[in-house]
């Protein structure tokens, strides 16, 4: 019952978080959106992994996870768009949301064998270090161009 309590709080705020980042896109640039959001998923799993009490490290989990993991992907779609050639936005999108979908739910595997093999907690360990990964390769990210 906990399991969907804080499942559904997640997708709520991430609703949120969807608008938030668009918006914030928009006023600040997308790159910056995705360095923050990326910043927030690390921090979120820390707070799961760190804070002693579980209610209060899972609450600043599901908000904080909700509102940055949904936050980024309105930024890095119109990134994507920007940064892609029209001509080969179809195509470039396609291979986008393979490697987001496709190979992301690797992570999860891998994650999942781990949780069976060494336990949750270092199932965790991983999760946070794939997300500091994703944050440090955010860093590297073009600029969208400015507007004409």
């Amino acid at each position: 019952m906990w399991a969907s309590i804080a499942y559904t709080l997640m997708l709520s705020t991430g609703v949120a978080g969807q608008w938030i980042g668009g918006k914030t896109a928009s006023k600040v640039g997308s790159k910056k959106v995705v360095i923050v959001t990326m910043a927030g998923v690390c921090m979120s799993l820390l707070f799961l992994l760190f804070i002693p009490m579980r209610f209060l490290g899972a609450g600043m989990f599901i908000i904080i996870y909700g509102l940055s993991f949904y936050g980024h992907q309105p930024a890095l779609n119109a990134l994507t768009g920007f940064l892609t050639p029209y001509g080969q936005r179809g195509a470039v999108f396609g291979i986008y949301f393979f490697a987001s979908f496709g190979v992301g739910s690797i992570s999860q595997l891998i994650a999942g064998y781990i949780a069976d093999t060494y336990g949750l907690q270092t199932a965790f360990y991983l999760l946070t270090a794939f997300a500091g990964g994703a944050l440090l390769l955010s860093l590297k990210l073009p600029k969208e161009p400015e507007p004409k």
